[in-house]
C-alpha cells in the first residue's frame, strides 16, 4: 500500500469549489495539521486575550496584571514567576484559581524540561482539588490534556496510562468531553498507533447519535495515520459496515482517495454500483480519480454512460475523464449521444483542459456546427480560443457567422490572444467592415486595451 499526502494540497482549492470535500474538513485538516491540539491552544490564547474578571481593589491586581501582561508578550518564563508569586504573596486573592492556569499554561507554552512539565501537572492537579467547579470548566480540562501529552512524550508511562484512560472513556453527549477525547487519541496516535487503533475501532463501533461527533474526528485522526489496519477501518466504514451518520461515511470515501491499493478501488466502485446516496457517489468518483489505477478510467467511462443517475453526478464523471490522459475519443463519441445539454457543456469543458491539438480541432468543429445549440457553440469557441486557435481562424469565424453571440465571442478571443499584433490586425479589419454598432463598439474598446502603435492611428 502506498499512501501519497504530497498531493493533497495540489486538489484540495478545487475540489472545495465543487463541493466534494465533507463539510467541516478544513484545508488545514486536508493538509494534515493536528487540529485538535491547535483547538485547545486557541482557546487557552482566547482565554489570555481576554481576561476574565478583574478586582481592581484585591491587595494581588497590579501583580496579576503584570503577570498577564509577560503572558500576553510571550514571555513564559517571567509570567509564570510572577503569576507564582501571586499565590504565594496572596494566597487569599480572587486571583489564585486563575494563577494556578496560567502559571501551568506558561510553564507548557516555555520549554519545559521534564521536570517543569511535572510542576505543571501537580499545579492543574492541586487546582482541581482547592477549585474543582472551575477547573472543570473552559480551557483547564484542555490544558491538563496538553500537559499529560508533553509528559507521556518524555516518556512519563504515567501520564500515557493516564491518556489512554480518557480515550477509552464511554462517549455521551457532552461536547466538551468528546473534544477532550479527541485530543487523547490524537496524543496516542503520535506516540503509539499500536494502543490508539483499538481504542478508535471502540469508538467508531459506538453508534448512537451523540457520538456522531467524535466518530467524524476519529476518522479524521486516522486518516493522518494510514497503515494497512487504519486503511481497513476506512474501508469498513464506507462499505464494509457503513457508519449510519452521513459525513462519518463521506469522510471515510474523501481520505480513500489517499490509499493506493485494489481494497480501496474495490470499494469504491461497490460505492458507485449500489448506493444511491448522491452525495457519497460524488466522494467515490473523486476518491476514485486520485488514484493510478488502469482500473480508474473504466469506471469513470461506465459511471458517465449511466442514464439512471443524476445530470449532476454523470458531469462529475465527466469533469475527471477530462483531467485524465486519453480520455478524449470516449467524451467526443458521448457528446454526440447524449441529449443532456448541461453534461454536453461538461464534456466541452472537459476536452478543452486536455490540451489535445484534436480536442482542440474538435471544438472548433462544434463551434462552426450551425445545428449545435448556440449556448454550446459560444462555449466551444471560448474555450478554442483558449487552447490557442490562431488569430486569422477567428477572424474567419466572426466573418462566417450571422449569430451576435458567437461574433462577441470572437472577439473576446481575439482579445485574450498571445499573438497580440495578428489580433490587432485582425480586429482592426473587423472593425473597419463591421456595421453593427455594438460589435464594432466592442472591437474598438479591445484595440484600445493593446499597446499597439498602429491603434492610435487606425
Amino acid at each position: 500500500m502506498r499512501v501519497d499526502c504530497r498531493r493533497v494540497l495540489g486538489w484540495v482549492g478545487m475540489v472545495m469549489v465543487i463541493g466534494l470535500i465533507p463539510s467541516g474538513t478544513s484545508a488545514q485538516s486536508v493538509g494534515g495539521e493536528d487540529h485538535a491540539e491547535g483547538m485547545a491552544i486557541l482557546g487557552a490564547e482566547a482565554a489570555i486575550r481576554t481576561p476574565g474578571q478583574l478586582y481592581p481593589a484585591d491587595p494581588a491586581d497590579s501583580l496579576y496584571r503584570e503577570a498577564r501582561q509577560a503572558l500576553n508578550r510571550g514571555r513564559y518564563d517571567q509570567a509564570a514567576r510572577l503569576f507564582h508569586q501571586v499565590r504565594l504573596d496572596y494566597p487569599d486573592s480572587e486571583y489564585v484559581a486563575d494563577a494556578y492556569y496560567f502559571e501551568a499554561f506558561a510553564v507548557l507554552r516555555g520549554s519545559p524540561s521534564r521536570g517543569e512539565l511535572e510542576r505543571a501537572a501537580e499545579l492543574m492537579a492541586e487546582h482541581a482539588d482547592r477549585f474543582p467547579e472551575i477547573a472543570s470548566q473552559g480551557d483547564a480540562p484542555g490544558l491538563r490534556v496538553q500537559i499529560e501529552t508533553a509528559l507521556a512524550q518524555v516518556g512519563d508511562g504515567a501520564a500515557a496510562r493516564s491518556l489512554a484512560s480518557r480515550a477509552a472513556e464511554s462517549a455521551d453527549c457532552d461536547e466538551k468531553e468528546q473534544e477532550l477525547r479527541v485530543m487523547a487519541l490524537n496524543a496516542l496516535l503520535t506516540m503509539s498507533s499500536e494502543r490508539a487503533v483499538p481504542i478508535i475501532r471502540e469508538v467508531l463501533a459506538s453508534r448512537g447519535e451523540c457520538s456522531a461527533e467524535l466518530r467524524r474526528q476519529a476518522v479524521f485522526l486516522i486518516s493522518q495515520h494510514l497503515t494497512d489496519e487504519t486503511v481497513g477501518i476506512l474501508i469498513d466504514l464506507a462499505h464494509g459496515n457503513p457508519d449510519p451518520d452521513p459525513e462519518v461515511r463521506q469522510q471515510a470515501v474523501f481520505w480513500l482517495s489517499q490509499v493506493d491499493s485494489p481494497e480501496a478501488i474495490d470499494a469504491l466502485e461497490d460505492i458507485l454500483r449500489n448506493t444511491d446516496d448522491v452525495e457519497l457517489q460524488g466522494q467515490a468518483l473523486f476518491a476514485i480519480s486520485q488514484h493510478s489505477s488502469d482500473r480508474v478510467a473504466a469506471t469513470l467511462q461506465a459511471f458517465a454512460l449511466r442514464e439512471d443517475v443524476s445530470d449532476e453526478l454523470r458531469q462529475q464523471a465527466v469533469f475527471w475523464l477530462g483531467q485524465s490522459a486519453g480520455g478524449g475519443d470516449f467524451l467526443r463519441e458521448l457528446y454526440m449521444t447524449t441529449e443532456s445539454l448541461e453534461l454536453r457543456g461538461q464534456i466541452v469543458s472537459g476536452l478543452a483542459q486536455s490540451g489535445d491539438a484534436e480536442n482542440g480541432a474538435w471544438l472548433l468543429n462544434r463551434a462552426m456546427d450551425a445545428s449545435e445549440p448556440t449556448e454550446l457553440r459560444t462555449m466551444a469557441l471560448f474555450w478554442a480560443a483558449q487552447a490557442g486557435v490562431s488569430v486569422d481562424r477567428l477572424g474567419q469565424i466572426y466573418t462566417s457567422t450571422t449569430e451576435l453571440e458567437l461574433k462577441e465571442q470572437a472577439i473576446f478571443g481575439l482579445s485574450q490572444s498571445s499573438d497580440t499584433e495578428g489580433a490587432v490586425t485582425v480586429m482592426m479589419r473587423l472593425a473597419e467592415a463591421e456595421e453593427d454598432t455594438e460589435l464594432k463598439t466592442a472591437l474598438i474598446f479591445w484595440l484600445g486595451q493593446t499597446d499597439d502603435d498602429r491603434v492610435a492611428d487606425f
